[in-house]
Parts: structure tokens; C-alpha cells; sequence
């Protein structure tokens, strides 16, 4: 044993005729009492100032010199290694935090995180001390989730917190409380999972007829209101979002080249309705056939609504004014006319819903032959833009069925080109009317990805 210095790991032992003294890297060191039953003294320097602490055995006072040292290597305060639970999720939740993208979080997501440590984290972590943190902890928390959805929603807030902790220091990259967490269903919930990019189903795209029955349906209803027929089926045949169309303006509507722009959608919070950028805070540019293929005259009736109004007016506001709301519009107007309509019910809910149009949008834009844009036939990667879903699974499903689509005659994977949508597409007759050739003049930046404007 060397009395002088430390030989032996991170620490070494060092005597004298007074007292044995624990040296660690760092300069931190571990006293031990004076007399019997008192406790052991860890000090070290931290900002220029000398810092103690104690500890009731030998042992405790080499785990606690041993966590100061590794803070202090990593230059993180020392004071958190007595934060608790609670304040690892306050700084998580706290909006002067700047998140590791270095973009701010939408409100939607913030009222989404604070429900989740508010329901699930807090309960189970709030008076932990973070050097205590397990996986026997996060695994609790996890185990709260009642469906897969909430536990795969609840493992990327864990994670968010973890990294937020190591970040700051609250937590040790040694503690690593997120390995082998694995979602444990209760008894009697199922646990089936839906393939990742699955291609859509032809049951799960409206037909034609159902789609004009819908916009015919909803213009009985409103007769004192006669563009409700033409909101069903602008979002059928452009691929808007509800919450696009609840924000549409006459500004964002080109109707002499039958563009819309969509740069905003309204989402509901717990404060209220608000409008901020598009899903994924990506702009875009949308477009819409003059002819629907039931035979509708969409052009007309767009530049018609678009001339009522003027450049700041909301194309389809709700009844009273102002921003729609989506559960004033499904009990009012939606489902009364899908009742009408003859939509299809099933475990009591609709089979199609208003997300369903987008893809009626879809299969229309991908089966339209020579259709062009900017001059140019509209390929996969321009419907990916137009319909704002570079990242989702619809659109790599659309992506797969397309690529099926052209594999050789005879090839056991091949699906047959003309699909249900498709053959009602062709037998409707002259619906395309391809966008005359026009020659771009500027862009909207979509994230890192440019999408030229007409």
C-alpha cells in the first residue's frame, strides 16, 4: 500500500499517525471520523470553493466520491446528484430548455407531454432521488400504459427525459435506465401490431359515389350554406388535413392554376383553437382537377367561393364565424350526412372518416395518366410533397402498391394495375384536364427540401 500516493485505480489509500485518507481523481477525498459511530468526510473543490459532504460507512463514502468525481468530469453540477424525480421531469417540461432538433415544441406536443409525466412518470419517480433512478422504476411506469399506442407514446416521453437528464446532469450515462424496457400488457389487452408501411386497402378508400353522395348529403343539410358540398370535395381531390382545411384562407388558393398553398392548419388545445404550421412544420403545394370524376365542376365552384371572400377570409368557417371546430363539424354536419349517405358503420364508429378522403386524393393523383406539373409528369416523390406525408406510412404504402404495380406480367408478386378506384377513374371519362404547362417562378422551402410553385 503506497502511503503517498494514489497507485491503485481511482482511488488508493494513504496513511499517516493520525488517519487513513481516500484519494480520488479530481481532487476529491474521504475522510474518515474521528471517533467511533461518527461519520466519514468527503470533500472537494467545485468553482473555486470547497464542497463537503458525509457518509455513514466506508463504503458509502467511496460510492458517493466516486459519483462526484465522474460529475465533476463531466463538468456537471454536483448539487444534482441530490435533485429528485420531480425536478428531472420540471426540467424536462421546462420551455427554456432547447430541445436536441433545436426546435421549439408545438403546444399540441407540450399539452401531450405534461399529460404523460403528469399521468404516468410523476406518479411512480417524483420523490426518487435521480442517483437512485433503475429500470426497475421506468419499467413501473411503462407498465401503467393501458394500450400499446400509449405505451409507445409513453417510451419516446421516457426517453425524452432520460436525455433531457443526461444532458443537464441530473442523470449518470452509468445508470442506463432504459435498457430492456419492454411494454407489459395487462390481462385481456391485446397486443397486435400493425405493419410498418403497410400499403393502403382499396376498404379503406371511399368510392366515388360514396364520396359525391357525402358532399350531396352535407349540401341538404346546409342548404342556406351551398358550399358545403364543395368542402367535401376539395378535400377529397387535394389531400388536405382537416386541420388545413379548417385554416384554408382565399390567399392560399390559386384558383386560375388550381394550386393551393398550404402553409398553416388550426389544431385544439386545452386553451383553445390556434393555428400554427402545417404536420411536421412542412410547407407545401397541393393541387385539385378542374372535373372531379363524378362529374362536379370543382374549378368553377372553387373560383366562385374564392371571389365571395376576400384574401384573409376562411374558405369554410364555422357557423357562427371564425375557426370550425372538429366536434361541432362531426355532430352537426358530418355525421348526420354520413347517415344519409349510407356510409358504412362498424364497432360503432364509421369506417371512413374525414382522413379517409386524403386517400381518395392519393389514388386519384397516382392513377391520372400524364398528368403534369410545372411541365413535368407528376412523379412519386411530387405526390409525396403535394400530400404532405414524406414520413408516414401511407405514403410508403402508396409507394409499395406502385412498385408492385410494375413488376413484370406473371410475377407472383404483381397486383393488377386497374384497382376499383381506378376503373371507376377511367369509365368517368374526360376528368383529368391535365394543369396547363407553366414554368416555375419561385419555391417554398419544405424543411431541406425545395417544392416549386407555379
Amino acid at each position: 500500500m503506497d502511503t503517498h500516493g494514489n497507485t491503485h485505480g481511482n482511488a488508493a489509500q494513504r496513511m499517516n499517525t493520525h488517519e487513513h485518507v481516500l484519494e480520488f481523481d479530481g481532487g476529491v477525498r474521504a475522510y474518515p471520523p474521528t471517533r467511533d459511530g461518527g461519520y466519514w468526510r468527503v470533500r472537494w473543490e467545485e468553482a473555486g470553493q470547497r464542497r463537503d459532504t458525509s457518509a455513514c460507512s466506508r463504503t458509502e463514502a467511496i460510492a458517493k466520491a466516486s459519483e462526484l468525481m465522474e460529475r465533476l468530469g463531466r463538468g456537471t453540477a454536483t448539487d444534482l446528484a441530490r435533485a429528485s424525480g420531480a425536478q428531472l421531469v420540471e426540467h424536462y417540461l421546462d420551455p427554456a430548455r432547447r430541445p436536441p432538433r433545436g426546435q421549439p415544441w408545438s403546444q399540441r406536443h407540450r399539452e401531450e407531454q405534461v399529460r404523460y409525466c403528469g399521468r404516468y412518470v410523476l406518479p411512480e419517480i417524483a420523490r426518487i432521488p435521480c442517483r437512485r433512478l433503475t429500470r426497475v422504476e421506468f419499467q413501473r411506469i411503462l407498465d401503467r400504459a393501458s394500450t400499446l399506442s400509449v405505451a409507445q407514446h409513453l417510451r419516446r416521453c421516457l426517453t425524452g427525459i432520460v436525455n433531457a437528464g443526461l444532458d443537464e446532469g441530473y442523470l449518470l450515462p452509468r445508470q442506463d435506465v432504459l435498457r430492456g424496457l419492454r411494454w407489459n400488457a395487462a390481462l385481456g389487452v391485446s397486443v397486435g401490431t400493425e405493419p410498418v408501411g403497410r400499403a393502403i386497402t382499396e376498404a379503406e378508400i371511399p368510392t366515388i359515389g360514396a364520396v359525391h353522395r357525402l358532399a350531396t348529403a352535407t349540401a341538404n343539410r346546409s342548404r342556406r350554406v351551398w358550399w358545403r358540398e364543395l368542402e367535401i370535395l376539395l378535400v377529397a381531390y387535394s389531400g388536405l388535413r382537416w386541420g388545413e382545411h379548417a385554416a384554408l384562407t382565399a390567399r392560399q388558393v390559386d384558383a386560375d392554376r388550381r394550386r393551393i398553398v398550404v402553409d398553416r392548419q388550426v389544431i385544439e388545445t386545452r386553451s383553445g383553437l390556434m393555428t400554427t404550421l402545417p404536420n411536421g412544420r412542412r410547407r407545401r403545394v397541393t393541387m385539385y382537377p378542374a372535373t372531379t370524376p363524378g362529374g362536379f365542376d370543382l374549378a368553377s365552384l372553387v373560383t366562385r367561393r374564392v371571389h365571395e371572400l376576400s384574401d384573409d377570409d376562411l374558405m369554410f368557417p364555422a357557423p357562427a364565424g371564425g375557426l370550425l371546430r372538429r366536434s361541432n363539424y362531426g355532430r352537426n354536419i358530418w355525421d348526420p350526412a354520413a347517415l344519409t349517405a349510407g356510409w358504412p358503420r362498424a364497432c360503432g364508429r364509421w369506417r371512413w372518416t374525414f382522413h379517409s378522403l386524403r386517400h381518395v386524393f392519393a389514388t386519384w393523383a397516382l392513377n391520372q395518366p400524364g398528368l403534369r406539373i410545372d411541365g413535368r409528369v407528376l412523379r412519386l416523390t411530387d405526390f409525396v410533397l403535394a400530400a404532405g406525408d414524406a414520413m408516414s406510412p401511407m405514403a410508403f404504402g402508396y409507394q409499395r402498391r406502385s412498385r408492385e404495380d410494375l413488376l413484370p406480367t406473371g410475377s407472383p408478386r404483381r397486383r393488377p394495375a386497374t384497382t376499383r378506384i381506378s376503373r371507376e377513374l377511367q369509365c368517368s371519362g374526360d376528368i383529368t384536364r391535365s394543369m396547363p404547362p407553366t414554368r416555375p417562378r419561385s419555391a417554398i422551402a419544405c424543411r431541406d427540401r425545395y417544392y416549386p410553385l407555379p
